[in-house]
C-alpha cells in the first residue's frame, strides 16, 4: 500500500495517533484464481491547527450560532495583544528608569566617598601636623582603609549577585 501522502516525521519517542494511520482491510477469501472483489479500505484523515484565534471553519461555526461573535472574538484578540505589547512596552520604560536612577545613585556615592576621603586624609595630615605623626597616620589609615572596605565589599555584592544568577549555583 502507498498512501498518497507520505508519512509525516515524528520526533524521536512519539507514536503517531490512530487518525494519523490509514488501515486496509479484506472481508474473507475468495477462491483460488477468482479476483476478490470484497475489499474494504479505510482512511483517516487528520487535520491541526494552531493559532491565537480558533479555525476559520470554528469561527464560521460561531458566527452561524450567533451573528457577530467572530468579529467580537478576533476585535478581543487585537485588543489583548494591544494591551500585552503596551505592557511590555511599560516594564522596559520602567527598567531603564531604574537602571537610570542606579547609576545617579552610584556617581552621588562615588563623590560623596571622594569629599569623605579628602577631608579624612586632610584631617589626618592636620593632624600629623600639629599633634604628633602617628595620630595622623592613624587617622589617614582608618579613612582609607575604610574607603578600600566600602570598594571590596561591593565588589564581593556584585560578584555574589552575578553567581545567583546563574543555574545551578551554589547558595550559601
Amino acid at each position: 500500500m502507498h498512501p498518497k501522502n507520505p508519512p509525516k516525521k515524528l520526533p524521536p519517542g512519539q507514536k503517531p495517533s490512530p487518525p494519523d494511520r490509514q488501515y486496509d482491510a479484506k472481508a474473507g477469501k475468495g477462491q483460488p484464481g477468482q479476483a476478490d472483489e470484497s475489499e474494504v479500505r479505510v482512511s483517516a484523515y487528520s487535520e491541526q491547527f494552531r493559532g491565537p484565534v480558533p479555525h476559520p471553519d470554528t469561527l464560521r461555526q460561531y458566527e452561524e450560532i450567533v451573528p457577530g461573535s467572530a468579529k467580537s472574538i478576533i476585535d478581543s484578540f487585537i485588543t489583548e495583544g494591544n494591551h500585552r505589547r503596551a505592557r511590555e512596552v511599560r516594564e522596559v520604560t520602567m527598567c531603564e528608569e531604574w537602571a537610570r536612577a542606579d547609576i545617579h545613585l552610584q556617581n552621588r556615592g562615588q563623590i560623596f566617598g571622594f569629599i569623605i576621603a579628602i577631608i579624612g586624609v586632610g584631617g589626618g595630615l592636620a593632624v600629623a601636623a600639629t599633634v604628633s605623626p602617628a595620630a595622623g597616620a592613624s587617622v589617614s589609615g582608618v579613612t582609607l582603609l575604610g574607603i578600600v572596605a566600602a570598594f571590596l565589599r561591593q565588589r564581593h555584592m556584585k560578584n555574589v549577585q552575578v553567581d545567583e544568577g546563574k543555574p545551578g549555583a551554589k547558595e550559601g
